[in-house]
């Protein structure tokens, strides 16, 4: 079974006693305790000020939660875990598995609360984030030995966005006739590029009613997911601006689908047709990464850090540490945590979080929009 390991600070705690939860604001039963020596274990009666023992396993209570005596009003300072530094994509190795994956990870943090799990909506992806390989090697070890199922892992999607660089207007227009009621409707549109972390604007210019008002919202749902999907190569486009000023339509044959697909036919023939006037982009996440290194090794570092495109922010000291800041796209980042220990002799550390997205270079985006066409031409 499982036990709750635990440290007495003051007074003592013997079997069969209640102790509140002051973490959590729950009260739990203690019914028996034990001393843990390997993997053996045995029967004690109570554990005293400085002790450990384990508890069967209690039900409200987790890691670094603190428990008193009834009536007592003590909570010891919470555990500061370190920020996760890596990451990597999971995916079972027998379909069918991926709840069974989530559980037995969901099980695993209870003990180990310095890794995370998340499925990311946008790749669709399981993504495991922790302190490096060796982490990674340990949990999935123990997610194969006590749940029974394995994994396979691999470098997670990243992230990128695809924006405009300039403005256009398209005139599309979507004519279906299949021996009854028709499609029809005609849009004119203009994208304008809206400033970084503009998001999406959808701009109604129509007057004097050429296209109805009951098919506006039809027009703003096509251009939302039409981008939402990507242009060029596969990836949300954000920062847009997206204006309806002129159309036509059919007493009979007009129709939100209809209008909606003219939105779309829109979106997609300003980068079929007009490529090099619309000069789509693609932007890429870019990290905010602080390295503490020795001072021997910190050649190397700055050296590596130019090789992984990245942009040095600053340096100082603290301490006997050299400290780095630099900016350095998510792409070139993965199983970083193995190289900086192997540059370092181990001695390195580093974290990172999001600061911005930015254009990727121009060689980064022609493989990027020829990965997608291949995979198109896959699919098809």
């Amino acid at each position: 079974g499982e036990f709750s390991l635990m440290r007495c600070y003051a007074g003592s705690v013997e079997a069969g006693t209640e102790l509140s939860n002051t973490t959590r604001g729950k009260v739990e039963r203690v019914t028996q305790l034990f001393s843990l020596e390997g993997k053996n274990r045995e029967k004690i009666e109570r554990i005293g000020a400085g002790d450990f023992g384990a508890a069967v396993k209690l039900k409200d209570t987790h890691c670094g939660d603190t428990l008193a005596g009834k009536g007592v009003d003590a909570r010891l300072p919470a555990i500061v875990y370190p920020a996760p530094n890596s990451r990597v994509a999971l995916s079972p190795m027998r379909d069918g598995e991926d709840d069974k994956v989530a559980q037995g990870l969901n099980r695993l943090h209870e003990e180990d609360p310095t890794f995370a799990v998340h499925h990311d909506a946008e790749t669709h992806e399981m993504v495991l984030e922790g302190m490096g390989e060796m982490h990674f090697d340990i949990i999935l070890e123990r997610l194969a030995r006590r749940h029974s199922v394995e994994v396979s892992r691999h470098e997670p999607r990243i992230p990128y966005r695809e924006t405009l660089k300039t403005s256009i207007e398209v005139h599309a227009r979507h004519k279906k006739q299949t021996g009854g009621r028709g499609q029809f409707a005609d849009v004119q549109m203009r994208f304008e590029p809206l400033e970084r972390g503009g998001g999406f604007e959808f701009v109604n210019a129509i007057v004097g009613g050429a296209v109805p008002g009951k098919f506006i919202p039809a027009v703003e749902k096509g251009c939302r997911e039409t981008l939402a999907e990507g242009l060029v190569a596969g990836y949300e486009m954000v920062d847009i601006r997206c204006s309806l000023f002129f159309g036509s339509y059919h007493n009979v044959d007009s129709s939100e689908a209809a209008f909606k697909a003219a939105a779309r036919k829109a979106l997609k023939g300003a980068i079929d047709d007009d490529s090099d006037k619309l000069r789509p982009v693609i932007l890429e996440p870019v990290m905010k990464v602080k390295i503490v290194v020795p001072q021997t090794y910190m050649g190397d570092v700055m050296g590596d850090i130019s090789t992984r495109r990245g942009a040095i922010q600053g340096s100082g000291s603290e301490g006997p540490y050299q400290v780095v800041t630099a900016n350095i796209p998510e792409d070139e980042l993965y199983q970083y945590a193995t190289s900086l220990r192997s540059m370092s002799q181990g001695t390195g550390t580093f974290t990172m979080e999001f600061s911005h997205y930015a254009e990727v270079p121009g060689d980064v985006q022609q493989r990027l929009i020829g990965d997608f066409r291949k995979t198109q031409s896959a699919e098809e």
